[in-house]
């Protein structure tokens, strides 16, 4: 849900400048090779997969256009990302509130228990 696969721009700024860095960031920083296997990764069979997000956000720092409060749409919303998904959906939620959000959770119950 509400994933970064374009990577979040605060990353590149934590392993340019941080005194200390946590390994994970140089996977998250925009345009990694972690990020591009990713897309390319699309183009090999993989397990099926629903495609959720958030939009309720505001502006920050690193979150300029439409977001989840901390995860551009942009990034969310890959165009290969939606391709492969079965379906896409969205929700009025911010990034930590889709996890217990009621329709979040009753979208991924149907799914879940559907029999496609």
């Amino acid at each position: 849900m509400t994933t970064p696969w374009d990577g979040h721009e605060a990353t590149k700024i934590g392993v340019n400048h941080s005194p200390a860095i946590i390994p994970c960031w140089y996977d998250m920083v925009p345009g990694s090779p972690f990020l591009t296997s990713l897309s390319t990764a699309s183009e090999k069979p993989q397990p099926p997969y629903y495609l959720f997000f958030g939009y309720k956000g505001g502006s920050g720092i690193f979150t300029k256009g439409n977001n989840d409060g901390y995860v551009t749409l942009k990034s969310m919303l890959r165009l290969w990302a939606q391709k492969d998904a079965l379906k896409v959906y969205g929700f009025d939620a911010d990034h930590s509130g889709i996890l217990s959000h009621p329709e979040v959770a009753h979208t991924l119950y149907q799914v879940m228990t559907s029999n496609k």
